[in-house]
């Protein structure tokens, strides 16, 4: 990943994202009363009553979310739906630089740059003609 033409870090795209923390599960209720008694079974979970939803931090792993939701059933819980955010390129990209979004997109270029060079170098490509021509 660049950063104004420097390397600020390297790795595949599913190392960088685990450099960042802060993947949830976004679990959505009917009711406040089945949010109240979740935010009390998932303690350390941020909970927003306007929108009748817990934060629950996790990465996302199949078995940590269906331990979360069978905790949640064994309490006779019901989540209407559930939401996975797991961070992204942007998110390791904003916290590796602290670059607000107006000065991103330019940096996002470079990513795309270095990512799309990386995969012609892979495929046994010795230069990338659109790399050469960006930034």
């Amino acid at each position: 990943m660049l950063d104004q033409g420097r390397l600020i870090v390297q790795g595949t795209p599913d190392e960088l994202k685990g450099l960042v923390p802060g993947g949830h599960v976004r679990l959505h209720f009917a009711d406040m009363q089945g949010l109240a008694s979740a935010a009390r079974v998932l303690a350390g979970g941020i909970r927003d009553d306007d929108a009748l939803t817990l934060q629950v931090p996790s990465d996302g792993d199949v078995r940590g979310v269906r331990a979360l939701l069978d905790r949640l059933d064994r309490e006779s819980i019901d989540v209407e739906r559930i939401s996975l955010h797991t961070p992204d390129l942007d998110d390791v990209f904003l916290a590796l630089t602290g670059h607000s979004d107006e000065e991103k997109g330019a940096a996002v270029m470079s990513t795309q740059s270095y990512a799309i060079k990386d995969s012609a170098t892979s495929l046994g490509a010795t230069s990338c003609t659109w790399c050469a021509t960006r930034p």
